[in-house]
């Protein structure tokens, strides 16, 4: 009796143990993981420290050799483990360097270069048959970019302006871009009688200004700011960059956000030499590009170890902002 009411005992305690640790398993957090995600050791450190997948849940870091004929290839992965024996789930992962950044926080002065010029507007155009709107022979729609006329790259709108009095009238191919994908539409000038001119009627523009806030710098003065693309104000599209400068700028007020209508630092910079940096690329994630001295821009007193995904958790957070 004694040993069967033993046996019952520890069979109970082993259910209760085993929902037990069920229940302290990050499920969703462990089979989200992909293949090829980024590590580093330190986060490697912190997620077993933390317990992000759970209570009971190690993870450690494995290299592999992999053989295929006479080729050999490393390959290094991740498994998690329940009780620290038992595999839950192994992926693929790049071990990253461990590093920090210098945080922002301030507001700075972005010009830009489109690379192409952005159509704002179309009009007709006065000639000796009267007004002709030449846009309703063409696909464009404001927003449109436009890369090239007749095959040769645009950078301004004075290029496009020498292109047209060159084609004396005669059908002209554009190349532009619309939502990320590249398109042409073929269109004739027409002789404006005022400015004794060929134009297509169209409202274009090769560069904008805006404030945005940084967000931080590396060791090699490489930063990212804002983390949303750069805006065309008029059409909404987001704008390629062929180049483009950030200076430092005075904080002038705040306008409050309010539901339904975002805020904005009201701001004032002056173009010219006194640029503080270079911008690179303007994407979904925001602008970056190479500062020219870290001193004239962040306080080098101020990092912050670069976490990962997979590190990540919910808790308390830490706003840096210029006041």
């Amino acid at each position: 009796m004694l040993k069967k009411y033993i046996k019952k005992l520890c069979g109970i305690l082993l259910c209760i143990s085993f929902v037990l640790a069920i229940k302290n398993i990050n499920f969703d957090l462990i089979f989200s993981l992909q293949n090829n995600s980024i590590i580093t050791l330190a986060n490697l450190e912190t997620i077993n420290k933390n317990k992000n997948f759970g209570s009971l849940v190690n993870s450690e870091i494995n290299e592999n050799i992999v053989s295929t004929g006479q080729t050999s290839t490393k390959t290094t992965t991740m498994t998690i483990k329940l009780f620290g024996f038992i595999p839950i789930k192994t992926v693929d992962v790049v071990v990253s360097p461990d590093k920090s950044v210098y945080l922002g926080g301030i507001p700075l002065g972005f010009s830009i270069t489109t690379k192409g010029v952005i159509v704002v507007g179309q009009n007709s155009v006065l000639t000796n048959n009267g007004n002709v709107d030449v846009k309703k022979s063409t696909k464009l729609q404001n927003g449109d970019i436009l890369t090239k006329v007749n095959g040769i790259d645009i950078y301004s709108s004075k290029e496009v302006k020498e292109i047209l009095n060159s084609s004396k009238g005669n059908s002209i191919t554009l190349t532009l871009i619309r939502n990320g994908k590249t398109f042409t539409s073929e269109v004739n000038p027409v002789l404006d009688t005022e400015t004794n001119e060929y134009k297509l009627g169209l409202w274009i523009r090769n560069d904008t200004q805006g404030i945005g806030t940084l967000t931080f710098v590396t060791e090699d003065n490489k930063f990212g700011a804002l983390g949303h693309p750069i805006c065309d104000y008029e059409t909404g599209v987001e704008i390629p960059v062929a180049n483009g400068n950030i200076y430092n700028c005075t904080t002038l007020g705040v306008t409050k956000g309010v539901k339904g209508k975002a805020g904005e630092l009201r701001c004032l910079f002056i173009q010219g030499k006194n640029t503080k940096g270079n911008i690179f690329k303007n994407t979904k994630c925001g602008v970056f590009g190479e500062i020219n001295q870290r001193n004239q821009i962040i306080d080098e007193n101020m990092s912050a170890d670069i976490g990962t995904r997979m590190a990540a958790k919910m808790g308390k957070a830490k706003l840096v902002s210029s006041v």
